[in-house]
């Protein structure tokens, strides 16, 4: 009844609706801000597990996913190490891109041409390499992100919606692979953040007096659970593994427990470091030789012990007893503690398929080929974000495709063999994508510049590194001398 009375308040009470009930990301939306995960119901709070506990977990990973998941939270929070290789994987390809007609028959230049800018101002307005390096960055990260697009006219806004309140539903007939809701999983304070679509059909769900425990999907055929909702083609999921399953688990899960161990080697090694660097400070009580007994006072001894102690440092530790004390080499020790952190590290770094010399740039031998080979492992999920694009330009009848042989480890050398290409009947679409600029953007310059006389206003001065020409032609090759070569009496008899 309570649950009642608060969705009554929230979409019938029109002041506190308007106030309170519109949604974040319906605002953002409006704005030129790009939240992205910021929602306050993503809760990043993570838990340490032991080594047993993740390998008992990978003995079914799909069926734990959710606790792999949250190993996944924590290792982010606490091991930098696997920060940057999911970063280094996320951000590896540039997603520079190309556009291209989908269709077989000949059209107008024109036509071409309008096609051509209406996709590629799409495809700028979507902020390709910002917003799909986040979105693949957050997939790797969970093994599956659920994401809904808010785009407007003048903005374009990917929410995601947690895992934990979605389940996948179908590939569609664009190949966009949707998702379910589970209104079962929403409580009355999550759903304020959600888009507009999904709260009103979760108020539909509430509200509902329908007794049947299932419904019909008319466009599918399909009867499913009362509590699911389909969302419509505006929202969409992304998996890091092609095999279509309800959930997925973190791609790299199976490096869990060699990064867990590096973590605690990591820390074992630098308490033994701090150990083994402090300085002992000895103050020996006197004894009677007789008795054995000290000769000062306790009170007096505690003092001393006191001031020592408030006078040196945290590397330095004070020792007050009747004792004698005799040093102990610890270098061998010392070499052992730091061959456990290395080991570790080098379990992790193997696991996760990175060149340590990425890490360690004491060589690059081998580094262009190992770069190529850890880019291969993610190229398939970028066909999830073709598909996306290409369902965006749908009607444009353009398609959009990511260049997936472009890292930003050699963006320069295929920008120059591209170019270089040119001269040999070479598309410029491929040259274009490897450059710095956005196809719209290539364009529009292009354009500015011939119609405002650029290359007139900005013509460099001639010099000998030009290529030759008709030396009558402004601007061909490198200015003639003025001077002549001194002709001699002496130099003429040797012609």
């Amino acid at each position: 009844m309570e649950k009642q009375i608060a969705f009554d308040k929230i979409f019938n009470d029109k002041e506190y609706f308007v106030q309170n009930a519109i949604p974040y990301s319906a605002r953002y939306a409006k704005t030129p801000l790009n939240p992205l995960v910021m929602q306050s119901y993503i809760s990043y709070t993570s838990t340490q597990y032991s080594n047993d506990d993740i390998k008992k977990l990978l003995k079914d990973p799909l069926q734990n996913y959710k606790q792999l998941q949250r190993v996944s939270e924590y290792l982010e929070s606490t091991n930098a190490f696997y920060t940057n290789i999911v970063y280094y994987y996320a951000t590896i390809l540039t997603y520079d891109y190309m556009i291209t007609p989908i269709n077989d028959y000949k059209i107008g230049n024109d036509t071409l041409k309008s096609r051509f800018l209406e996709a590629a101002k799409i495809a700028k307005k979507t902020q390709v390499q910002s917003n799909f390096a986040h979105m693949m960055y957050r997939t790797l990260l969970n093994g599956e992100t659920y994401w809904y697009d808010l785009s407007d006219d003048n903005n374009t806004i990917f929410k995601e919606i947690p895992s934990k309140f979605c389940r996948r539903a179908l590939v569609d007939e664009d190949n966009l692979w949707r998702y379910y809701i589970d209104f079962k999983q929403i409580d009355q304070h999550e759903i304020r953040e959600m888009p507009t679509e999904i709260r009103m059909a979760y108020k539909n769900y509430v509200e509902s007096n329908d007794k049947k425990s299932t419904k019909k999907i008319r466009d599918l055929d399909i009867e499913i659970p009362k509590h699911l909702y389909l969302v419509s083609k505006k929202g969409f999921s992304i998996s890091s593994r092609l095999t279509f399953e309800q959930h997925d688990y973190p791609f790299f899960a199976n490096m869990f427990v060699d990064l867990n161990s590096y973590d605690s080697d990591k820390e074992y090694f630098s308490n033994f470091l701090k150990s083994d660097n402090i300085k002992l400070v000895h103050f020996k009580v006197p004894i009677d030789k007789n008795t054995g007994k000290p000769i000062m006072d306790y009170d007096k001894v505690q003092k001393y012990h006191d001031a020592a102690n408030s006078n040196t440092s945290d590397a330095v530790a004070v020792i007050t007893n009747p004792f004698d004390v005799e040093g102990i080499a610890t270098d061998k020790a010392s070499q052992n503690a730091i061959n456990v952190s290395e080991n570790a590290r080098g379990n992790a770094s193997f696991s996760s398929g990175v060149s340590e010399t990425m890490w360690n740039a004491t060589t690059t031998n081998g580094l262009k080929f190992s770069v190529q080979a850890d880019a291969s492992k993610v190229k398939h999920i970028m066909s999830f974000f073709d598909n996306l694009m290409n369902y965006k330009l749908k009607e444009t009848k353009m398609a959009f495709s990511i260049d997936r042989e472009i890292t930003w480890y050699n963006k320069e050398d295929v920008y120059k063999t591209r170019k270089e290409a040119l001269g040999m009947g070479d598309l410029y679409s491929g040259w274009i994508s490897a450059g710095a600029y956005e196809p719209y953007d290539a364009i529009k310059i292009a354009e500015m510049e011939d119609a405002l006389n650029f290359r007139d206003l900005f013509r460099p001065k001639l010099s000998a590194f030009q290529q030759s020409g008709d030396s009558g032609e402004v601007g061909q090759g490198a200015p003639e001398k003025d001077d002549k070569a001194d002709v001699t009496d002496e130099n003429q008899q040797y012609k």
